[in-house]
């Protein structure tokens, strides 16, 4: 279950800006897609592809998608020339040249896909998240219009205490108990959709990492993705740091009601 965009209205923003797909981005390694997160050994009978490229995982889909993106180290990003484009490019030109961070929201994309005549049963994901301190610094996104755009997905609420993955099928209807058999003719997409969780309101930022559960005739059998401990996921909670948006060529910042911010 994947969603494939954020299409909730931002409240507070300036009424100039209209309705607003915001939200931030896949974790910051755009330069690692693709790995392949597969053999233990050469009998192991199922691949997990990972891509985090958000250009790539939206891809051939109205220009309704945008991501925030942490940037650290500075106050202001007024001096900052982004390439024009869309708001895709804008979150790759902040991850890539000014390694920067997904913030408030992130989208990974799984494939998984059986190498063998064997019956792979998809089971379930399992969460995991430690919080960290990425410093001082700024979430900027470029605001985009249009519809809500959804897939099957995973929706992962981040905390240290208690993270939790919820299956959600198009129309975000929960699926209290997900389940699929994977062959070599058919593949299972999902996306990993990760954002704080509602009652965090400390941790400035989140690592974190999944269990991809299995069932491989009749064993169970786990994968940890991704696979090495330096590679996890991460995402800055936007709510403690100030926001600028870009539109017409410059910047502008805003701020919710209420909204605490120490990134300054």
């Amino acid at each position: 279950m994947t969603r494939m965009g954020i299409g909730d209205f931002i409240s507070g923003l300036p009424s100039s800006v209209g309705r607003l797909v915001l939200g931030p981005l896949p974790g910051a390694v755009t330069e690692k897609t693709n790995r392949l997160w597969a053999s233990q050994t050469h009998s192991w009978p199922v691949t997990i592809d990972l891509e985090e490229d958000v250009r790539i995982i939206w891809a051939n889909t109205p220009p309704w998608v945008a991501f925030g993106a942490f940037i650290p180290g500075i106050k202001d990003p007024h001096h900052l020339q982004p390439p024009s484009g869309s708001a895709l490019d804008l979150y790759h030109w902040a991850v890539t040249k000014h390694n920067g961070l997904p913030s408030g929201f992130s989208t990974v994309r799984l494939d998984i896909r059986s190498r063998a005549p064997l019956e792979v049963i998809f089971d379930s994901v399992r969460v995991h998240c430690e919080e960290f301190d990425p410093g001082a610094g700024i979430s900027v996104t470029q605001p985009v219009g249009g519809a809500s755009l959804e897939s099957r997905r995973f929706d992962i609420k981040l905390s240290a205490w208690a993270p939790h993955a919820q299956a959600l099928e198009l129309g975000s209807q929960p699926v209290q108990e997900f389940a699929a058999t994977i062959s070599k003719n058919d593949p299972l997409r999902l996306n990993l959709d990760a954002q704080p969780a509602p009652d965090v309101t400390l941790a400035k930022g989140f690592r974190w990492w999944v269990d991809v559960d299995f069932l491989i005739e009749g064993m169970r059998k786990s994968v940890r993705v991704p696979k090495d401990p330096e590679d996890a996921f991460t995402l800055v909670n936007n709510a403690l740091y100030p926001q600028f948006y870009r539109t017409g060529g410059s910047w502008e910042q805003w701020d919710l009601p209420g909204r605490r911010h120490d990134g300054s």
